[in-house]
Parts: structure tokens; C-alpha cells; sequence
């Protein structure tokens, strides 16, 4: 039985509520109403940052904005566009202002933690390609810390890391990371509620059906696609075992070699559920602990390395049960001047713990290991050369292929749509009117595609 989604966007109360568009001429013109839309020229998001308050849930309508670096947000933020591949933040050409730079981050809570946070039905395209060149370069779409944070519906494009050489920096970079303290913070979230303090944790993360596709690395510069956080210790106070889940990552999907498609660190009940990913790790939990995680029903394809859970501060309770994972060709590691270890599974450090009912497909004369340091039953190793083995790699490569091709399609879509958008005026909205229908209808057909 999945894990029940618990944050509602629509029902999070706030201050403001505004709509706004990245066209016409005037400068803000409109009153920000759903009728009448803030117009923004240029797409500009930045300028939309004194117009938020102290909570405001933001629609951004179908079109490219243009952030630089969107900070001094509210303590409740609320994104929701018109759709992914329909509205398109975009990180702005030499984006080199930003306080972490050359650590760009696009959204952000900047160090002081959001209550809520939330964003929906839309893509955020880091841009990779028109930022100036730097040895440590990082570009995030979602650097978020929250009491409560839910993405969900958000495709991300263009962002990647370089690092040239081992302990940079710069090394890795998180298209999507979530984190949350262990429990409720007394000063940000229950200001006034001290009969709370001590009690049950509050804290909560989502991140459904989002898309990572093909993010950008050289020199050595890796990612992890989807990172999850739940235990950060930001003045909390102590309220024992948790005994609701933290974080719940389910539907999503990382497309691309050479990083890390989900993990995390200091982990305290997290469920990964029904993803999948292509690259050189489908998931890695090393740093801290690991209690009470859940990986399960994933479809992970030519890895270098599967599942790895092997925390530094011990780990209890983790449970992978139900994956499957498709090992392929060893991965040089430039940095390291190392073909990074192959396994298909492993766990290290981790006390009542279980691997069952897993499906590994092992390139054997790779010398991989399919299962290490860790109980199972029920497991299903399949070698390379078997009848079973050749009829499931097939099957993985045809997935793989149709995720690639579906990433690129996007990424066609999206350049072809703000390329009408950009040209067009305040004249000729009919173009604008069909341009939604068009895009509307290519949802659609995604949605029954299926392809998951």
C-alpha cells in the first residue's frame, strides 16, 4: 500500500494571492488579479519580489519568466504554473549575483526556512549553458528548507555541476533538494503554540510525479537528482521517535548517466516509492544516519551502481523491497582516477534491516557484486546470457530510449513555445490563446501515454 499524500497546497491559508504573466508591454501592468494579471515585460520574476508579503500563493501563467536569483522570499510560498513544458522559470544569462554563487541556487529559502513551500505544473531550466565559465559551478533548481514543502508536477532541465578535482565544492549539485527539520522549530513554525513544544513532529516533505531530465556535468562534477533531508538540527526541540512519516518521494523521474538519480542524507522515515532512473547510481544514503527508510517498487536502468544505504552514523529499519535494478557498463570516475564499485545492492552499518523480493539484472563479467551486507529473501539475480536476462535488457532499453525521447520532445516544446511567446505583443492574443489550446492537448496525450 503507497504512502498517503498529506500536504494540500490548495488549502495552505495566506495573505495574498496573485497571477501573473510573462507579456505585454507596460511594466506591472494589470492589478495581479486572476482576471487581470500582473504583465510582466521580459518575463521578469524578480520583480514580483516586493509585491509577495509576508505569505502569498503566486500563479505564473503559460510562458517564460526570468529569475536571477529569487530570494527574500515570504515564510509561505506557493508557486503553481500552468503546466510543466507550459510555464518555464528560467535561470537569467550570468547569473553570478546570487549570495552563494558560484553555487547558484534559483529558488531558494536562502538560510531561513520556510513554513510552507510548494510548486506545481512547471519547469525550471537552469540554463547551464549561459552561465560563464567557473571550476566550481553549481546550478540547483530547488535549494528549499521547510517546515512543509510539496513539489510536485516539476520538470527540471539545465542544471549540473563542475569540480575539478575530489572535495571541491562544486562537485555535486541537487536539482531538487528537500529538507526539514527533525522536528517542529519553536521560533518559525508555533511561535505561540509552546503547549507543542516537545510533542509530536510536524515536519513534512513531498516530491511527486516531478521529472529530472539530463543534467549537465564535466570535470568530474556529479548530482543527485532528487535529495531528501528530514533530521536538520535547526534550534528544534527534542520530541522523541517520530511516529508520522517525514518525507514521501513517489512517481518521479531522474534521466540522465553519470549522478545519482535519488537519495540523501540523516534520513528519519522516508518512503521512495514507484520512481525510476537512469544514471550512474539509482540511490545512495551515506552521510549520517538512516532510520526507518523505505525503498520500494522503483525501476532503476543501466547503473553503474544500484541501491546503496550505507550510513556513517548507522542506520536502522531500512527496508528495500520490490526494485528492480538493471546493472550496466562500469563507471569511470575522472576525479577519483577510479572505476567507481559495482553492486546491486548494498547496505553497510544497518541493523534490522531487509532486502526482498528485488529483481537485479548483473552484466557478470563486470564482476559486479548483486547483493552485499544486507538480509534478504526472495531475491531475484538474473545474469547476463539467459533467456530472462536478454528479454527484461531489452525491455530496459526501450525504456530508457522512450524516457530520453520524451526529454527531448520537451525540451523542443519548450524552445518552441517561448520562441512564439517572445515575439509576440499585446496585439495578437488569439496566437497566445491557441499556443494554451495546443499545449493543453500535448498534456493530455501525455497523460495517456503512460508511460510509467
Amino acid at each position: 500500500m503507497n504512502s498517503p499524500i498529506m500536504i494540500d497546497p490548495d488549502s495552505i491559508p495566506v495573505e495574498r494571492e496573485i497571477w501573473a504573466a510573462p507579456d505585454g508591454l507596460a511594466y506591472l501592468s494589470g492589478n495581479g488579479t486572476k482576471d487581470k494579471p500582473y504583465s510582466i515585460p521580459g518575463g521578469d520574476l524578480d520583480a514580483l519580489l516586493p509585491l509577495l508579503g509576508a505569505s502569498c500563493r503566486l500563479h505564473l501563467l503559460a510562458g517564460e519568466f526570468v529569475t536571477r536569483y529569487f530570494f527574500h522570499l515570504p515564510k509561505t510560498l506557493l508557486i503553481h504554473g500552468a503546466g510543466m513544458g507550459v510555464t518555464t522559470i528560467k535561470l537569467a544569462d550570468g547569473a553570478t549575483s546570487g549570495l552563494y554563487y558560484p553555487h547558484v541556487r534559483m529558488i531558494t529559502d536562502g538560510g531561513q526556512f520556510f513554513t510552507h513551500f510548494a510548486a506545481t505544473d512547471l519547469t525550471l531550466d537552469g540554463n547551464w549553458a549561459g552561465q560563464p565559465e567557473h571550476p566550481n559551478l553549481k546550478v540547483q533548481a530547488l535549494a528549499i528548507q521547510a517546515c512543509r514543502a510539496h513539489v510536485r508536477n516539476v520538470e527540471i532541465i539545465n542544471c549540473g555541476a563542475n569540480g575539478t578535482a575530489n572535495g571541491n565544492a562544486g562537485l555535486e549539485a541537487m536539482p531538487i533538494s528537500l529538507q526539514t527539520f527533525a522536528n517542529g522549530n519553536r521560533e518559525l513554525y508555533f511561535p505561540s503554540m509552546e503547549f507543542l513544544w516537545g510533542t509530536e513532529p510536524t515536519t513534512r516533505l513531498e516530491a511527486i510525479d516531478c521529472r529530472v531530465s539530463l543534467p549537465h556535468f564535466v570535470k568530474g562534477g556529479t548530482w543527485t537528482g532528487i535529495y531528501i533531508r528530514t533530521s536538520l538540527p535547526a534550534n528544534r526541540q527534542p520530541a522523541g521517535t517520530r511516529t508520522t512519516e517525514a518525507a514521501l518521494v513517489r512517481g518521479c523521474t531522474v534521466v540522465g548517466s553519470g549522478g545519482i538519480c535519488f537519495g540523501g542524507a540523516d534520513l528519519d522515515y522516508v518512503t521512495f516509492e514507484d520512481n525510476t532512473g537512469e544514471g550512474m547510481c539509482a540511490f545512495n544514503c551515506d552521510t549520517l544516519r538512516a532510520d526507518r527508510v523505505r525503498i520500494r517498487n522503483n525501476r532503476f536502468f543501466d547503473c553503474n551502481t544500484g541501491i546503496n544505504v550505507s550510513p556513517s552514523g548507522n542506520g536502522q529499519q531500512v527496508h528495500i523491497d520490490g526494485n528492480f535494478v538493471q546493472l550496466g557498463k562500469p563507471f569511470w570516475n575522472a576525479v577519483m582516477n577510479r572505476f567507481e564499485p559495482q553492486w546491486g545492492i548494498q547496505g553497510k552499518f544497518l541493523t534490522k534491516s531487509r532486502a526482498n523480493r528485488n529483481t537485479i539484472l548483473v552484466p557478470d563479467a563486470w564482476g559486479f557484486t548483486p547483493l552485499s551486507g544486507i538480509d534478504g529473501a526472495i531475491n531475484r539475480i538474473i545474469e547476463t546470457g539467459t533467456a530472462e536476462n536478454s528479454g527484461a535488457l531489452v525491455q530496459a532499453k526501450s525504456e530508457i530510449a522512450a524516457l530520453k525521447t520524451e526529454a527531448s520532445r520537451n525540451l523542443t516544446a519548450i524552445a518552441d513555445l517561448n520562441g512564439r511567446l517572445s515575439s509576440m505583443s499585446s496585439a495578437n492574443q488569439l496566437v497566445v490563446e491557441q499556443s494554451l489550446r495546443l499545449q493543453s492537448a500535448i498534456l493530455k496525450v501525455k497523460e495517456a501515454v503512460q508511460l510509467f
